[in-house]
């Protein structure tokens, strides 16, 4: 429930968070540039207030996202990035409430729209992180001289085990 002295949310946050939405729509680190949105979102919709036309843009660019992550994503299960996605646009839609209007809704249902988000959010982060290793791996690999194709390596099999660094 939002403070009845909840502030107007600062351009500068609308827009950063748009712009993160927008490179995700594009595929541009999409995992990453969408998870960072959503942890945003997540945590904004409690204590401040967006306007609404930007409630609006957000919603527009989140269809545009969730189409993106359809076809960029396809790791993901998409009855989870549905879920995942519509939890995001009413966190968008709770987020231009005034607070007279937020302290009228149903907490446990806003707790499962957080909690839907959140699931989303912590498969991002792990994409991410499985990314990010990815790309460790590639450059090591070009240090070391190997030029496999290393996409087609990602794509069939898992990351090595690492074993303990027994300092021998």
């Amino acid at each position: 429930m939002k403070a009845s002295t909840a502030r107007v949310a600062p351009d500068d946050q609308v827009l950063f968070l748009l712009q993160m939405l927008e490179q995700a729509a594009r595929g541009e680190h999409l995992a990453w540039a969408l998870e960072g949105a959503a942890r945003v979102i997540m945590r904004q919709h409690r204590v401040s207030v967006i306007t609404v036309l930007d409630r609006e843009r957000m919603l527009d660019v989140l269809d545009a996202v969730h189409f993106r992550a359809l076809t960029d994503l396809p790791s993901l299960l998409p009855a989870m990035l549905l879920n995942g996605m519509a939890a995001l646009q009413e966190l968008v839609v709770l987020w231009s409430d005034p607070p007279h209007v937020s302290e009228r809704r149903d907490r446990d249902r806003i707790r499962d729209v957080e909690g839907m988000a959140r699931i989303l959010r912590n498969t991002l982060d792990s994409i991410v992180a499985v990314e990010e290793a990815l790309e460790r791996a590639d450059a090591r690999a070009k240090r070391a001289g190997n030029v496999v194709h290393l996409a087609a390596y990602r794509s069939i099999k898992p990351l090595p085990i690492l074993e303990p660094d027994t300092g021998a």
